[in-house]
């Protein structure tokens, strides 16, 4: 597979052990004092390692245990027996399931793509995004072309606004000035977190994914320092209105965000007249009335416009209503102004799946 079509990974160890699914209950009432104890067989060493893990004060048994089972089936007496972790099983929320933080450890652990050969063990349909079915024949059947073969799917998304015509000149030429668009391989853009403690190197890090992937880091542009110097390129600053003009935008900073409020246009005025060679974003919270809000921004010509759900993905004042939904509504609204071509959607909030970007 040629190389720009490959993201290539590395495996890199937990900062702590994660919390896997089973739990051990051994009970030692009973026990026959076997020569060769089936716990001494465990093909992983579980029982070899096991101990207490003093960071944090749990009992290594239950994350390491691969559930193969031999354990179980093994014990002349069986006394040995596996359950759900109640600590797994406390994990998240509705949103973010306990499946869902464990398969995302995995893919942050190993790097690899989350295909199971099993099939697929959930429900038929559910809300928000899961309400929607997609045709995985590229992925459960991957012989016939799809990750393993010859078709590449292109990723790539341009980010600003294309116009609604081209005008070409005698010699076939093009009139006027270009379009303003940077084009990135992937879909996705890098968010610092809003929540954790997230020291300069965390921000490095993140930076530097960014420029590996041919994507964009977001972050507060307070948080810019001399350690992001080599990363200007891909960073998105997020400017407050309070903070406009005091010349925390850097050198080379290609698209910048401003959030809505009482004071954006005069923002975006002033980034649009200082450097007319960078994008601009104006995000805006995904709440009843965003429609307009939204269509506001798409008339005073800004490009890109930044739809912010919660965690859970939902709208910041409707549990009700989903990401998905808000999307969609926006969608038909910009299509009804005869605007929705020149406008790049960005959505963040409870894409709590990789699945979740493709829908």
């Amino acid at each position: 597979m040629p190389a720009k079509y490959a993201i290539h990974t590395k495996p890199a160890p937990h900062r702590f052990e994660p919390v896997t699914r089973s739990g051990i209950i051994a009970w030692e009432e009973g026990c026959l004092k076997c020569p060769v104890c089936v716990k001494k067989r465990c093909v992983y060493g579980v029982y070899d390692h096991r101990g207490m893990d003093p960071r944090q004060m749990i009992d290594s048994i239950d994350n390491r245990c691969m559930n193969c089972l031999r354990y179980v089936q093994g014990c002349p007496k069986e006394l040995i027996h596996t359950s759900i972790n109640p600590e797994y099983r406390a994990m998240g929320d509705s949103h973010w399931t306990p499946d869902i933080i464990a398969s995302l450890w995995s893919q942050a652990e190993k790097g690899s793509i989350p295909v199971s050969g099993a099939g697929y063990p959930g429900p038929f349909s559910g809300p928000g995004f899961d309400a929607m079915w997609t045709d995985m024949s590229e992925i459960v059947r991957p012989t016939r072309d799809g990750i393993h073969g010859r078709e590449y799917i292109s990723t790539a998304i341009d980010l600003g606004k294309t116009p609604g015509y081209l005008l070409f000149n005698d010699e076939g030429g093009l009139e006027g000035d270009l379009p303003l668009l940077l084009n990135i391989p992937l879909p996705i853009i890098l968010k610092m977190p809003a929540f954790g403690a997230i020291s300069p190197e965390t921000l490095t890090g993140l930076a530097n994914a960014a420029k590996r992937l041919g994507t964009l880091f977001s972050l507060p542009a307070a948080k810019i320092d001399e350690t992001l110097n080599d990363f200007h390129p891909w960073l998105l600053p997020v400017v407050l209105a309070e903070d406009a003009g005091q010349g925390n935008t850097p050198d080379g900073v290609r698209v910048v965000e401003v959030p809505w409020s009482d004071g954006w246009q005069r923002v975006v005025n002033d980034f649009m007249t200082s450097d007319p060679s960078r994008l601009i974003a104006v995000s805006v919270p995904m709440t009843s009335g965003m429609e307009e809000r939204a269509l506001s921004i798409a008339e005073a010509g800004v490009p890109i416009i930044h739809l912010m759900g919660n965690m859970s993905g939902r709208f910041l004042d409707d549990d009700g209503r989903y990401i998905k939904d808000g999307i969609r509504s926006l969608h038909l609204k910009l299509i009804e102004s005869n605007i929705r071509d020149g406008i790049t959607l960005l959505v963040s909030g409870g894409l709590s799946m990789a699945e979740h970007v493709a829908k």
